[in-house]
């Protein structure tokens, strides 16, 4: 989803919301190190610098077309082609990684998941579609998902690599958790 294109007043109305649950379960966390995975042009991440969450900011899409908008977008944001099944980067990087709409697409989510999880110091921000209102919220639309998750499915998959769930919010039509590693 090209977010910062967003013409539909209804969908952008979801999508700040979503985008304010992020800032508001985000900004007491003292967050200097951000990679986004899968972040596209960097759009999310380029919120979260406005925001004043974070210092340093990275991000990685497979996309080479979206990295190379975003470098143009956002100059000040790190951004680089990369997969999300193996993450370039040492153990315990960075403060937050922040995956949001990337799982539900992921060949293997819990491959991905775990990457997540061995990258971050300190806490991981998922969102994803909470199903079946996303689908119903976009009319039907097939977004050529592989893994369809209700809130509580999506809970249950996070939950099985023991790591702490510190918050969940269901941002109409959205799952968010926000992981703290242990």
């Amino acid at each position: 989803m090209k977010k910062h294109k967003i013409k539909n007043p209804i969908r952008k109305l979801f999508l700040d919301n979503l985008l304010k649950t992020v800032i508001k379960n985000l900004k007491p966390l003292n967050i200097k190190t951000v990679l986004d995975v899968g972040c596209e042009d960097g759009f999310v991440l380029s919120y979260l610098q406005k925001q004043k969450i974070g210092k340093e900011f990275m991000g990685i899409d497979a996309s080479e077309e979206a990295i190379a908008a975003g470098n143009k977008r956002y100059p000040k944001l790190n951004l680089r082609q990369a997969y999300i099944n193996k993450l370039p980067y040492r153990n315990n990087t960075f403060d937050l990684v922040i995956a949001t709409e990337v799982l539900e697409y992921a060949d293997h989510p819990r491959k991905v998941l775990k990457e997540l999880i061995r990258v971050s110091d300190k806490y991981i921000l998922l969102a994803v579609p909470n199903e079946p209102f996303f689908s119903i919220f976009n009319f039907g639309k097939n977004h050529k998902q592989l893994h369809k998750w209700s809130g509580k499915k999506f809970v249950d998959f996070v939950k099985r690599e023991k790591i702490k769930i510190a918050v969940k919010k269901n941002p109409f039509p959205w799952t968010i958790l926000l992981l703290k590693k242990k």
